[in-house]
């Protein structure tokens, strides 16, 4: 092992690091990432949980409003149709998927506690939400 190589190798790494620090607080603050398939198209902001979705040249929806107070940003992972974080504060993990023209959005929480998701705001289009439970829930 010869020292040159390794301080060059230091060097890039001490170069690399500040930047992956400058990406990771970049969460702190509202960002907007979007996933995609074939047919539908989602934009989310991982901070404050505000999703909308559009299908083709449909009018996009507001799935959720965004909400505030959550914490910082850890785990982001990203793929071209989904995308999974956590936001260790609230104790809280989020994956998001589309799955045809379907949005999956899984919520789980570390211990018992209060989390509220979607948040649905008076003026969105959507007036309640069916979700998967049973026979069906709709959710106002």
């Amino acid at each position: 092992m010869s020292c040159p190589r390794w301080r060059c190798a230091t060097g890039v790494f001490g170069l690399v690091l500040p930047f992956l620090f400058l990406v990771s607080e970049s969460l702190n603050a509202s960002t907007e990432i979007s996933i995609q398939n074939s047919v539908c198209r989602v934009v989310f902001d991982p901070v404050t949980l505000a999703v909308t979705l559009q299908s083709g040249s449909h009018p996009a929806i507001l799935v959720s409003a965004a909400q505030t107070n959550l914490g910082n940003v850890a785990g982001l992972e990203r793929s071209a149709t989904g995308a999974r974080w956590s936001l260790p504060e609230r104790k809280v993990s989020v994956t998001l998927e589309l799955e045809g023209s379907r949005l999956l959005a899984h919520v789980l929480a570390a211990e018992p506690g209060e989390f509220t998701f979607p948040v649905i705001a008076e003026t969105a289009s959507a007036r309640g939400w069916i979700l998967p439970f049973f026979e069906g829930v709709y959710t106002p």
